[in-house]
Formats: structure tokens, sequence, C-alpha cells
């Protein structure tokens, strides 16, 4: 089946303020309507995810749209003045309909508003609809809970109509219930999804993961089990290549080293037996030198074969990681948890 493509990433680099490269060289289809980004802390997936939405740019490459997309961060900020309107990232229409409301007429109100009039109801319905009544547009985000502000964002992102949601760590601070609730949405959701996530239970959901790691990015068909599955057998091809590699370089290292101690004994003979044969010192000193020169070379190829092996190892042993560790289930953060500034 054909899907669009709602994102694509082009030689995509991004290097850190110090100019280390954080990632480089992406290629990319983001063209199916459930997907997950996943990899280690610190990889690089909430930047990648900024970027993909148009909030920072690429050192290098470029990335494509072909709609709208509305990135929603795992950390939510705790500003003065915030308000669940804020959250919701309504805030500005609300106040144009005030205004409104107020006698105070503005084409730019208008042009804001569109055909948003019944935008407060419809938001209200919602926050009821997700027991969260007691709340009100004005609700200052300081009083709310880490389950229900996150609660909230979503609302916003489900209500925004992008063409590509991307939910950075979506299930942080929601107990069982609403992680469920939180499903059968993204199973509603008529467009693309794109979700950065550590719960094994949300991930078996997608329709495909993408994996970003030192060495890029691998694209793996169906959900977690699917993943789980092809990770380990990839870490099995992966850890037999690193034992053949070290295998190789044993062997290797033993007939080195053999082949340096037979030419040490040669050149130990040939220089005995020049000094009893009494040859003219200026024969003996050209024969010393040829024997060195020859040994120096030998040597010579020895340490590239040397590190030619060490290259090889230590390739393979880049392969090799501990199997699903990125993907432990965190623990359930209790609903009540303060809002987490960033």
């Amino acid at each position: 089946m054909t899907h669009a493509t709602y994102v694509t990433l082009e030689g995509v680099s991004l290097h850190l303020p110090d100019g280390r490269p954080l990632f480089t060289q992406l290629d990319l289809q983001l063209d199916q309507p459930r997907m997950a980004l996943v990899g280690r802390n610190g990889v690089g997936k909430s930047l990648l995810a900024r970027l993909i939405a148009g909030a920072i740019l690429p050192t290098t490459g470029r990335c494509l749209r072909a709609g709208s997309v509305y990135y929603l961060g795992q950390y939510m900020t705790e500003e003065p003045g915030c308000t669940v309107a804020d959250l919701l990232r309504v805030k500005p229409v609300v106040q144009a309909l005030e205004r409104m409301e107020q006698g105070h007429y503005s084409p730019l109100d208008l042009d804001l508003i569109g055909d948003q009039w019944m935008l407060r109801e419809h938001l209200l319905n919602a926050l009821a609809n997700a027991h969260l009544s007691h709340l009100t547009l004005n609700t200052p985000v300081a009083s709310l809970s880490g389950g229900e502000a996150m609660r909230v964002a979503l609302l916003g992102a489900f209500a925004s109509k992008a063409d590509l949601l991307i939910l950075d760590e979506p299930t942080n601070h929601l107990d069982g219930c609403h992680r469920q609730l939180l499903s059968e949405q993204l199973d509603k959701w008529p467009k693309a999804v794109l979700v950065i996530s550590h719960d094994r239970v949300l991930l078996e959901s997608m329709q495909c993961i993408i994996e970003l790691s030192s060495q890029g990015l691998i694209r793996y068909s169906g959900g977690y089990s699917s993943y789980a599955q092809a990770k380990d057998l990839q870490q099995k091809r992966a850890q037999q290549r690193l034992e053949r590699a070290k295998v190789e370089q044993k062997r290797e290292a033993q007939a080195l080293r053999a082949q340096r101690e037979n030419l040490e004994r040669k050149q130990a003979r040939g220089q005995k037996q020049a000094s009893d044969s009494n040859q003219a010192n200026i024969l003996l000193g050209r024969q010393k030198q040829r024997s060195q020169l020859t040994h120096g070379k030998v040597l010579k190829q020895q340490d590239a074969t040397h590190q030619t092996l060490a290259t090889q190892v230590k390739a393979a042993a880049l392969g090799v990681e501990e199997p699903h560790s990125i993907f432990i289930q965190p623990a359930r953060t209790r609903s009540n948890a303060p809002v987490r500034s960033a």
C-alpha cells in the first residue's frame, strides 16, 4: 500500500555549538501513518524531531515537508502567566475572540479567528470529555499536575489538524488508564504521527520503527515485537563478526610474531657467519645495513597489518550492543507529579 510522504530528509547533518557532529548525512522518508523514532539517550532524537518540525535548521542538507507539522516536546515550560490556553496553543485566537466580544473590531483578529468562532466551546467540551472539566482556558499551568499538563498538551496536539504529529515521550506523567486512552486516540488519528518513546506497549502499535544511532538511521517494519526480533538477529550476526575478527586478529598476531622471530634468528646467523668468515669491515657493514633495511620493512608491514586488524575488530564491535537496553519500560509516573520546567 502506497502512503503519502510527509517529510523527506536529504543528507541532513547537525553539529553541536562546539562544532562536534551529533549526526551526519541522514536520509529518511516519513511515509507511514504510525511511526516511531527510537535510540539511546543522548543520541539526538529530540533534536532530530525539532529539526523535522522546523524548529531548528540542519547544519547541512535539507528537510522537505509536504504539510504542517506539530511538535510536542517531552518537557513543558512553566513560564510566568502560562495558562491552559498556552498549552493548547490557542491563546492568540482566544484573546482575539475576547476582544471581538468586547466590541473591539479588527481585521487582523478576524483573519486570526477564521472559522474558529466556536473554538472555546469545542475545547471546553474536549477538556470535559478528558475528565478535566475543572480546568478553564485561563487556568494557570503552575496549578496543574504533570499528568494534567501532558493530557492538556495532547488535546492541543490532536486538535491541531496537523498533517504530522511529533510526540516526544508522550506517556511521561501518564498512568496506565491515560496511556491506554492515548493509544486509542492515536488509532483514531486520521493523519500521520511520529512518536519518540521508550514505551514498549506504545511502540507495539507502530507500523515502523526508525532507530537513530551513531551509525545513522535504520528503519524496521512493524512494531516493537518485529523490531526486537530483527535486532536479535542483527546482534547475533554482529557478535559473530566480532568473534571472527578477534580470531583473525589473534591468528595473524601469532603468525606475525613467528615471522619476526624467524627473521631475527636469520639476521643473527647471518651476522655470525659473516663475522666468522673474516670479511672486510666494509662488506660486513653493507650486509648489516641490508639486513636492517629488510628487518625495518617487515616491521613496517607488520605494523600496518596489526592496525588493519585492530580497525576491523573495532568496526565489528561498534555493531554489538546490549539488546533492547533502550527500551526498558519506564516506571509509572504519578499523575500528580509537578510539571517539569525545560
